[in-house]
């Protein structure tokens, strides 16, 4: 898959001149691929729509590793596997290899996550569950794409920033997982500009006591900002030291437990 990957760069590298160029269908056909696997990328219906009863294993689900998918004896989640690693590979190449002319030369691919990101995500959000699913979508591939794109290019995923908390508080609760999951992969890359805001405008939602959605997005982001920044959290813990322990005593038992284990 990882030979597969350089081939598919050099093919993007060799088409890109041509009239009718495939590069556009072929980036599209990469993300779909990437975004099969339900473990992985979640759908707007494996989630209570009633906020009552979002549990904390709703707030905390952790996608299985690709070694425990491969090893699943059912043949269409290994296959679904098989797909999100070999895209995720070939994504991932196309960043480095493009450097910082990977938007500007592969604007298919730019739109798969900026497009999508500019509808209202928040609380009162009207998109059915096709619009939902395409943010997801763009949210997974933007998290696939943060590791290995060029310094160079940062400015432009920051500029993503703002519409990844917007739908921390999102009605969906799919949409509310992938943009925690996003956010805590964008701290880890980007981390003082991110936390900034994380400061700013995600610990306030804590504190909407007339909003469950709300606290329920920024508990869910801040467990997962503990998960992928490890150690990198530590400077920011005396920011996040008393929003935490404030929730310890939300009237939403899945925000209560799930604080717990940031």
């Amino acid at each position: 898959q990882e030979r597969a990957a350089k081939a598919v760069v050099g093919l993007l590298r060799c088409c890109a001149e041509r009239k009718a160029s495939p590069n556009s269908k072929v980036l599209n056909n990469l993300c779909a691929f990437l975004c099969e696997d339900n473990s992985f990328t979640p759908r707007p219906c494996d989630f209570p729509p009633d906020v009552e009863a979002i549990t904390i294993e709703n707030l905390t689900y952790q996608p299985p590793s690709d070694a425990a998918s491969l090893a699943s004896t059912d043949d269409a989640v290994r296959t679904a596997r098989v797909k999100k690693r070999g895209a995720a590979m070939a994504l991932a190449a196309v960043a480095k290899d493009y450097g910082k002319e990977v938007f500007s030369a592969n604007a298919a691919l730019w739109q798969r996550v900026h497009g999508p990101l500019q509808q209202n995500l928040g609380p009162t959000c009207g998109a059915d569950d096709a619009a939902a699913q395409e943010a997801i979508d763009a949210l997974q591939i933007l998290s696939v794409l943060l590791p290995a794109v060029d310094s160079s290019v940062h400015a432009e995923l920051l500029s993503l920033l703002p519409n990844v908390i917007a739908a921390l508080p999102c009605k969906i609760s799919a949409v509310r997982q992938m943009a925690a999951r996003g956010l805590a992969r964008m701290a880890v890359v980007l981390t003082l500009p991110v936390m900034e805001k994380v400061i700013r405008q995600v610990l306030p939602l804590l504190a909407d006591a007339e909003q469950p959605l709300s606290r329920l997005g920024a508990t869910e982001a801040l467990h997962r900002l503990v998960g992928e920044m490890h150690l990198q959290v530590l400077p920011f813990a005396i920011f996040l030291v008393v929003p935490i322990l404030g929730r310890m005593s939300d009237p939403h038992p899945a925000v209560r437990r799930t604080i717990t284990k940031c």
